[in-house]
């Protein structure tokens, strides 16, 4: 009887360890993202700066920017691409005079696999720039450093740059997030 109980108690420990390692494998995989990603899908766009919109293409991105009549220049495109992975392609657009609140600077839209990722913005007058986010956009970057906005997929910072002073970014969280991905997966 006591042989019984013994073969018993190590099929019951064998199927809970086959259990566990289920279960562990399906959170390792959950979490480290294995969903179908292709990298260049589009999604319901959310407003970055002013009516700029993410997942808005160069070619779209480009043509308010003439509508606007801004003067920009379109960088060369840079990235992985040649290889079996899927395409990990960046864009810059820089516009040297772009007007946010009233407040002249430089504006750089990032494009990721053609779709608009990141705004930065480098106001002329930083302080006078933050007074207008904070009154006019109620965005309050004076007490705080970054303000997430998850129900918009949105993230505004501000951060110092070594060459050019501070700067307000914008991003789409959603396309960071496959950016990141993107690396996890294939760097």
């Amino acid at each position: 009887m006591y042989e019984g109980h013994m073969r018993l108690l190590k099929y019951v420990m064998a199927v809970v360890l086959l259990i566990v390692l289920v279960l562990v494998a399906a959170i390792f995989w959950w979490e480290e993202g294995y969903r179908q990603v292709t990298f260049v899908d589009r999604a319901a766009p959310t407003i970055l700066i002013d009516d700029i919109k993410s997942y808005w293409s160069v070619d779209q991105f480009t043509q308010y920017l003439h509508q606007r009549s801004q003067q920009f220049e379109v960088g060369k495109e840079f990235g992985a691409t040649f290889d079996s992975r899927p395409p990990h392609l960046f864009v810059e657009v820089q516009v040297k005079s772009y007007g946010h609140y009233g407040v002249e600077g430089k504006l750089i839209g990032t494009f990721f696999n053609n779709r608009l990722s990141t705004i930065l913005f480098y106001p002329a007058n930083i302080d006078l720039y933050l007074k207008h986010l904070c009154t006019e956009a109620k965005l309050d970057l004076v007490n705080s450093s970054e303000i997430l906005e998850p129900e918009l997929h949105r993230r505004i910072w501000i951060h110092p740059d070594h060459t050019e002073g501070r700067y307000v970014g914008w991003e789409d969280t959603r396309l960071r997030d496959e950016m990141d991905l993107w690396i996890k997966r294939y760097s």
